[in-house]
């Protein structure tokens, strides 16, 4: 019997050790929070679409706000005034080099005039057109058709 609580003992101690070393490695983490955090961004964007409400009343004004909130990158979509707003893929890429923006890609419809969109975006260097959404219920064949 003496055995039995001294062997209870025994893992309580080691369980209870055990413990405080692995809480002991914690109390090092908190020194990770005081990295400055200019050496983690370097360049940082936003997706036109999470302005959706507001872009179309006035895509200049909204954009000239969003460069002075520090952003450098956008990435567009294709709004009721199409991919570039109201203005040629030309016009709209010299208004963000105005304002120290960079169109990396936008969403668009693929399946209307995609050679023309294609062309444009990359004539100002875009990097990427994106196809957001198919929409559900497709079939198998549909899907294969689309890849």
């Amino acid at each position: 019997m003496n055995k039995k609580q001294t062997r209870r003992k025994f893992l309580s101690i080691t369980g209870t050790v055990a413990s405080g070393l692995l809480l002991s490695g914690f109390s090092r983490c908190h020194s990770l929070g005081k990295i400055p955090i200019e050496k983690n961004l370097s360049t940082f964007g936003l997706q036109l679409y999470s302005l959706r409400d507001v872009l179309p009343q006035n895509p200049k004004k909204i954009l000239k706000k969003v460069a002075g909130y520090g952003y450098s990158q956008i990435e567009s979509y294709e709004g009721p005034k199409g991919m570039f707003w109201g203005m040629t893929n030309i016009e709209f890429k010299k208004y963000l080099d105005d304002l120290d923006l960079k169109i990396i890609s936008s969403h668009c419809d693929t399946s209307i005039n995609f050679e023309q969109k294609a062309e444009a975006a990359a004539a100002i260097g875009m990097q990427y057109l994106i196809y957001p959404w198919e929409g559900s219920g497709l079939s198998i064949d549909a899907y294969k058709k689309l890849a």
